[in-house]
């Protein structure tokens, strides 16, 4: 289930799913395995809901600040200039 990035919540739920990515679980009683993605989902998902259930981050559904993608060659002219 991957959700677009449009609130601080989304953008809070998709970060926490990848920084899940590298964890191992039973590590320390021969049970190594991967977090799975399912199981990664399900640890956002429970974090974004107690957050909303203790009122810890009001503003979980502002949306994000979305800005045009500038022109990669004015910035670099910009750069030349200062010289």
């Amino acid at each position: 289930m991957v959700r677009p990035s449009k609130t601080k919540a989304d953008l809070l739920w998709f970060s926490l799913v990848f920084a899940l990515g590298n964890v191992r679980i039973g590590y320390r009683y021969k049970l190594d395995r991967a977090v799975t993605q399912a199981e990664r989902h399900q640890v956002a998902d429970d974090t974004i809901a107690e957050m909303r259930r203790h009122g810890q981050w009001k503003d979980l559904d502002d949306e994000l600040p979305i800005s045009p993608i500038s022109d990669g060659a004015a910035l670099l002219r910009g750069f030349k200039d200062d010289k």
